[in-house]
């Protein structure tokens, strides 16, 4: 059985960033986290030692920036790239199990593309930008079991046995093929306590739409993912206060004094 799965037609090109955080080990595919210039957002590595396979990294993000993640198939294969944001699977909108059944992007060999939104037709994007969880695409279905993590699932092709039998013309999906989006009464349950006092936690918006052009191919994904990336990522001062980055204040300067004016005597009273 083939899987139907999106082939990203409209290559953009940017500079590529890459960090350890970025890169599995032997992997053939470099990954990184671009702005809309470019330059790459800041990211900090997990110890990835444990299984060669999976990479985590903590991420910076910065409120109300557009984000984009740059993908270069560096192998003589296709690949398949599951990719779901605050737990939503970026083409269908849906609740992602990093499954092989989901919805998919792929990469010719040695093809770079990169991923910028959430795709709402096979012409139409809305991008990603950097919020608050409240305002995220993911906190409006009430869906907070993986706010704030970039996943990348990454699937071989299988090799398919060639038959004699005359095999269906794939055929382009039309507007009445695309996926409705289905919740069940977990998916929008009430948000707890616990989840309004993390509305400050970071999450990705629905943001503007722009043309972004993409066929629908087929691929047959292999049974189990062999490389996965995840990025959590925070606001700074998150970060600073779980320890993740050093974010020391500034020294004081011993030659401009806080206070120029004040000699040492008793002040007026407030107010």
């Amino acid at each position: 059985m083939f899987y139907r799965t999106l082939c990203l037609l409209c290559v953009c090109w940017y500079p590529v960033f890459l960090s350890a955080a970025g890169i599995a080990r032997h992997s053939t595919l470099q990954l990184s986290l671009i702005a809309d210039d470019g330059r790459p957002y800041p990211v900090y590595a997990i110890d990835n030692q444990r299984d060669g396979r999976i990479c985590r990294a903590w991420l910076e993000a910065e409120y109300g920036q557009n984000y984009a993640i740059h993908v270069i198939n560096n192998s003589h294969r296709r690949r398949g790239l599951l990719i779901a944001v605050d737990g939503r699977n970026i083409i269908s909108g849906r609740k992602s199990m990093l499954a092989r059944s989901e919805r998919m992007y792929v990469l010719e060999p040695w093809q770079s593309a990169t991923y910028d939104g959430w795709r709402t037709s096979d012409s139409k994007i809305n991008q990603f930008f950097f919020t608050d969880a409240k305002d995220s695409y993911a906190g409006a279905w009430q869906d907070h079991s993986a706010m704030g993590v970039i996943a990348v699932a990454v699937f071989d092709e299988q090799k398919v046995l060639r038959s004699h039998e005359k095999k269906p013309v794939p055929r382009m999906l039309d507007r009445h093929d695309m996926p409705v989006e289905l919740e069940s009464s977990d998916d929008r349950a009430e948000v707890s306590g616990a989840d309004r006092e993390k509305s400050r936690q970071a999450g990705t918006g629905f943001g503007s739409e722009k043309y972004s052009y993409a066929k629908v191919v087929m691929f047959k994904p292999a049974k189990v993912a062999t490389e996965k990336y995840f990025y959590r990522y925070e606001w700074r001062e998150t970060l600073c206060q779980r320890g993740i980055i050093d974010c020391i204040p500034n020294s004081p300067n011993r030659f401009w004094p806080e206070h120029e004016q004040y000699y040492g005597y008793v002040p007026p009273p407030p107010g």
